[in-house]
């Protein structure tokens, strides 16, 4: 029961306790001058005040009670075109979370032996990039095609700041390592037919495993952010 009934209710009980008793028990005023006539008629004459006084309070429960129920009916409309607008929005989260992050942790193994490959001493670095190039950059070009599917991109205007931006970081990172290592093959092929030394050949190869992994802890720090920013819309949409 709201509050505005619960007041009306009291007012009505004690508007009825005060008159009610006193009409059905008081004793009526004598007047010389007035006899006979209708006693129904004569009630209504007598009490006609209180009466249309009575139909006033009447009146304005009336209105009062339906008022609540039109408020009622439009919270309710309300609420309705709440969730309907909110409906595209939890199925574009729906598509970016399912089963995206299902697929998200097999990235961060493949990242973390990346991250291991290029850290340690020069002889393991000139073995990790010198003998399989390809390897690495099928790793980052399919990382990229994840980050890039549809249905991310279409959520993207809904994920929060940290989720928003962990996400362009991996984007940018993924960018940098796929225009780096996408023509290393041939590259080392070129120093190689160019008659370079080993030495200058593991130069070149040792900047460039700065650079990489520079970009690789990138990926490493926000995919994990991203997973967990993902997890959090899924609870926040309830999806």
């Amino acid at each position: 029961m709201s509050i505005r009934k619960a007041i009306l209710g009291a007012l009505a009980v004690a508007l009825l306790a005060a008159v009610v008793p006193p009409i059905l028990f008081g004793d009526a005023p004598k007047f010389d001058d007035r006899s006979g006539g209708d006693a129904w008629r004569n009630t209504i004459y007598d009490f006609q005040t209180l009466f249309t006084g009575l139909a006033a309070v009447a009146a304005a429960a009336m209105t009062i009670l339906v008022m609540e129920r039109t408020d009622a009916r439009q919270e309710e409309r309300h609420r309705e075109l709440v969730q309907l607008s909110l409906r595209a929005d939890r199925l574009r989260i729906s598509r970016a979370v399912h089963p995206q992050l299902d697929e998200l942790p097999y990235f961060f193994e493949d990242i973390d032996q990346l991250c291991h490959a290029f850290t340690g001493d020069p002889s393991k670095i000139r073995k990790s990039i010198y003998d399989d190039p390809p390897q690495y950059a099928r790793i980052i070009k399919n990382l990229l095609v994840f980050m890039n599917r549809t249905d991310f991109r279409e959520a993207r205007p809904l994920f929060d700041g940290d989720t928003a931006y962990a996400y362009d970081r991996i984007i940018d990172a993924s960018e940098h390592l796929d225009k780096l290592w996408g023509g290393y093959e041939q590259q080392i092929r070129n120093q190689l037919r160019d008659q370079r030394t080993e030495a200058e050949i593991l130069d070149w190869l040792l900047q460039d495993a700065l650079i990489t992994r520079r970009f690789l802890e990138t990926l490493v720090e926000h995919l994990e952010g991203f997973y967990t920013g993902l997890r959090g819309l899924a609870d926040e949409y309830k999806v």
